[in-house]
């Protein structure tokens, strides 16, 4: 289903004109998302695949193609190089793109060792740097920032997710299989959620405990990653990954943990998510009016009770036991084009400012470096 993101956009002076190196799946998707934009033009598109790229050409109407993305920076006229390639190539792209003035847009992680963002960070001036983690512009994901710094449930105890996905349609000699090329399943996809978590808490992880599996017909293919993090301010976190299930049956989740109840959260792209709670009465009324929002559907049960309530050796009083379902009313696809949409808007607003986007450098970094010590931390 084609997306109706309609999203205000403002915009710095001029129209903004955009280069896509990498034509693979993502990069076809930023294309696709990024023209809906008013005051965006993609003017070059970069890959290997001469074919692919000249077949995109014709079809989103781009005006040039390059096999090689050295000759892409080389347009005066592109503002954004927008960078959806295997891992092992961002960083130097990221390099190449500054030394150009080029800003930039890459997609996770920002690159695969310290030493490489170090570099990165050499060459980062005055130009503007941001990365794709959707998960912070996603609508629920909002609505649960607020519900923690609110502190309406109390504060967070502990959280556990899990990620069980399918490569099917990934061959045995994939990159993402090659740890030299993409870091391993907590670099390449962890970061994701490392960042995600940070970003709800505002924490910083302490120490690690992580673990990982291979499977038992190929053991240079590691699929099963787990880790236990105790965050800097006394958070417990689980991360669970498995590239191991029938793409029919893929499943992502998470739950945070509060001292007066839970929230729970279904969807790779948040689409569901289900609060339990025990609360008194202007709590409640204050938590339903919060979530309260044109973006959801939502549906409230609750029942009455008398007694206190005791977490973690603290009492609370409670008028309510509560369930409130929520599901969002736009589909998983139309929720991810608007955060690359977001994302990139963020990154426009802070050109010719000495603002940083909100998803910027320092995030890239911190992200990785709590993946590569999961990383070094697995048995």
């Amino acid at each position: 289903m084609e997306s109706t993101v309609q999203i205000k956009f403002q915009w710095v002076n001029k129209m903004k004109s955009i280069g896509i190196i990498g034509a693979g799946n993502f990069g076809t998707f930023l294309i696709e998302s990024y023209k809906k934009i008013p005051g965006i033009k993609i003017l070059a598109i970069s890959s290997l695949d001469k074919k692919e790229i000249l077949e995109k050409s014709k079809k989103y109407n781009i005006p040039h193609t390059f096999t090689n993305y050295k000759d892409l920076l080389q347009l005066k006229e592109i503002d954004i190089v927008a960078i959806p390639t295997p891992p092992f190539l961002h960083a130097q792209i990221i390099v190449d793109a500054l030394k150009t003035n080029k800003h930039v847009v890459c997609e996770k992680p920002l690159a695969l060792s310290i030493e490489q963002t170090k570099k990165i960070k050499s060459f980062l001036k005055n130009q503007k740097l941001t990365i794709n983690y959707v998960l912070r512009k996603n609508p629920l994901i909002k609505q649960i920032k607020k519900i923690i710094n609110s502190k309406v449930l109390g504060n967070v105890q502990s959280f556990s997710f899990s990620n069980y996905a399918s490569t099917s349609h990934l061959e045995k000699n994939h990159w993402f299989w090659d740890k030299k090329k993409s870091g391993g399943i907590w670099v390449e996809h962890g970061v994701h959620f490392f960042d995600l978590f940070s970003y709800l808490f505002e924490q910083n992880v302490k120490s690690i405990k992580s673990i990982s599996n291979s499977r038992p017909a190929n053991k240079k293919i590691q699929d099963q990653v787990s880790c236990l993090c105790l965050y800097d301010k006394g958070i417990l976190g689980k991360f669970e990954h498995s590239f191991s299930m029938p793409i029919q049956i893929e499943k992502t989740s998470f739950t945070i943990v509060f001292d007066k109840g839970y929230v729970n959260v279904e969807g790779w792209i948040p689409e569901k998510m289900q609060i339990s709670a025990v609360l008194e009465k202007n709590k409640f009324n204050g938590l339903v009016a919060e979530i309260k929002n044109k973006e959801f559907e939502i549906k409230t049960t609750t029942s009455k009770l008398k007694e206190k309530i005791i977490s973690r050796n603290s009492s609370y009083n409670s008028d309510f036991k509560t369930e409130i379902e929520i599901k969002t009313k736009k589909n998983k696809t139309q929720m991810y084009q608007q955060a690359v949409q977001e994302i990139l808007q963020d990154l426009i607003k802070s050109i010719g400012t000495n603002k940083t986007p909100a998803i910027g450098f320092a995030e890239g970094v911190e992200s990785l470096e709590t993946a590569l010590m999961a990383e070094k931390a697995s048995m």
